[in-house]
């Protein structure tokens, strides 16, 4: 009922309390000690539990982290269709302590690749690392300063080009 859409628009765009200091991979490690096997993520009709994104994601963090020493911009495209995939790439990259950059598959090659390059994009994640890094041992989180860049988003470049917002951890 349009009555009810409203109550809901306004209880979803109430932004009077600021957010914690808590990173993402903070909030998502407090989930896991109370709702370890509870779904975390829902993809393709199968539930994913807290425990498995844990695990998953600190996979993948241990994968970056073996090809980021050194890299001080640690910024990492992520190049995977949207589903569970994507998610454990964005936490893993996340508890990597990397700035992330989604970029869609479904976007011209030549448009990926100005994405990435202007993002200063040091290693990218497709559905094949991904896949590299289940051999890795799940590698703990690092702590993060909240004010870090967390990730970095393109619009669709009305004027021609994609234009890059740079989001902090806060």
């Amino acid at each position: 009922t349009p009555l009810a859409d409203q109550v809901l628009y306004r209880a979803v765009n109430a932004t009077r309390n600021m957010l914690g200091d808590e990173s993402l991979s903070s909030l998502i490690q407090a989930n896991l000690a109370s709702l370890g096997e509870k779904c975390a993520v829902l993809s393709r009709g199968r539930e994913y539990s807290y425990r498995e994104l844990h695990d998953r994601a600190g996979r993948v963090a241990a994968y970056l982290k073996d090809r980021l020493t050194g890299d001080t911009a640690r910024r990492v495209g992520i190049e995977i269709a949207a589903g569970w995939n994507q998610i454990v790439a964005v936490i893993g990259a996340v508890y990597a302590g990397a700035a992330y950059v989604p970029v869609d598959v479904t976007w011209p090659a030549a448009r990926r690749k100005d994405i990435l390059r202007r993002a200063g994009v040091c290693l990218t994640l497709g559905d094949e690392e991904l896949e590299e890094s289940r051999k890795y041992a799940p590698s703990s989180p690092v702590s993060l300063d909240p004010a870090a860049i967390a990730y970095i988003i393109y619009t669709s470049g009305s004027s021609g080009s994609p234009k890059g917002v740079v989001i902090g951890h806060r």
